[in-house]
């Protein structure tokens, strides 16, 4: 029996638009059949439009003057992904990108993000290099002492000496120190590498590369290049992280949101 999708008045066949609505009617027979899913201002709903559109969506949209506002229908298979998609633009409909600084401008984290691992390395690296530099020196000043006396070493030159062992012990409290340090980072690999792909996981599942795009055009008022693009998706990307992870330091965001904008556009 067909039905008005806004008011739910239920009409007798043949009667194809609601006398009260002015919106045609629904048929649950057909499966094509348009659906009401919001009533919205006109801007939204070329937003609604354009964003639903873009993912493959039919909608149609009928202006309502008595209380002027435009009412949405799109077709009754499409409607589960439709009340969706829309959950997700309305979520973020306060996002206006034409309102936010141009890439250039934008605030740069004050260093490049380093992983766990890669300072873990490094510590380990420099660890290394001078624990063998100050066992050189070690090595150096006592086979100048018992050995075989060596000019600038030794009993020659006692200066020369004291400083060498002052470099030397300062090479072997540092690489102590370093890896020390390197030690503290290693067990820190294991959790920082799972935060990230938890945060990766959980963005690739939510988000899709169409979404993204289809927000980022939603979201601009006017024409913008096609070289944008890229920069207006990192800066939605960036933004719903963000909105998740409110804690989340800008270096290690801008490093994250790297990696993803690879895997959703960048990936063969």
């Amino acid at each position: 029996m067909p039905y008005c999708p806004k008011c739910k008045t239920k009409y007798v066949e043949n009667i194809t638009e609601c006398i009260d609505c002015h919106i045609p009617l629904v048929d649950d027979s057909r499966a094509n059949s348009p659906v009401f899913l919001v009533s919205v201002e006109s801007e939204f709903a070329r937003k609604i439009q354009e964003f639903l559109g873009y993912l493959g969506i039919d909608v149609t949209l009928k202006f309502d003057s008595s209380a002027d506002l435009f009412d949405v229908f799109v077709s009754k298979r499409q409607q589960t992904a439709a009340n969706g998609f829309l959950k997700v633009l309305m979520a973020n409909e306060a996002i206006d990108i034409n309102n936010k600084q141009k890439p250039e401008e934008h605030h740069l984290s004050d260093y490049a993000y380093t992983s766990a691992k890669e300072r873990y390395e490094d510590f380990h690296s420099s660890a290394v290099s001078l624990l063998f530099v100050g066992i050189l020196i070690v090595a150096t000043l006592i086979f100048g002492f018992f050995i075989y006396p060596l000019p600038f070493l030794g009993k020659n030159n006692l200066l020369g000496t004291i400083v060498m062992s002052i470099i030397a012990f300062l090479c072997l409290v540092e690489s102590s120190s370093s890896f020390s340090k390197a030690k503290q980072l290693k067990n820190g690999i294991q959790n920082e590498e799972h935060k990230t792909e938890s945060i990766i996981h959980w963005f690739t599942s939510t988000y899709t590369a169409n979404l993204i795009d289809a927000l980022v055009k939603a979201n601009l008022k006017d024409e913008f290049l096609q070289e944008e693009l890229p920069l207006q998706r990192i800066e939605l990307i960036k933004i719903f992280i963000k909105r998740e992870y409110s804690t989340i330091e800008d270096n290690y965001l801008d490093s994250i949101t790297e990696t993803i904008y690879e895997n959703l556009y960048e990936k063969e």
